[in-house]
């Protein structure tokens, strides 16, 4: 029985490690599709279908969102206004010895 040499040892074992990396991105094709994928499409359909059932829901409107008070709004407003500016730092004395 003729044996092998590590060098063709190491190049079989790469081609069934290449033969199972391919299969293994075959079969990847072959996965279920996701709820997206199945649903892809389905949005324009169903407001139809609701146009159909309610037709005179676009007549009431709803309560608009009423946001901040008008006092925390303003600061807010500053406080995002101020992060922009530079703040000048405190300059720091740095002694390089320290005094006893």
């Amino acid at each position: 029985m003729p044996r092998c040499g590590p060098r063709l040892r190491n190049l079989s074992s790469l081609g069934v490690w290449l033969i199972l990396a391919i299969v293994a991105v075959g079969f990847s094709g072959c996965t279920y599709p996701s709820a997206v994928e199945q649903n892809y499409g389905r949005a324009v359909a169903s407001n139809k279908v609701n146009q159909l059932v309610n037709p005179k829901a676009g007549l009431y409107q709803a309560t608009a969102s009423v946001g901040l008070p008008p006092q925390v709004g303003v600061k807010v407003n500053a406080q995002y206004t101020d992060s922009f500016q530079k703040k000048e730092e405190e300059h720091k004395p740095i002694f390089l010895f320290q005094e006893r």
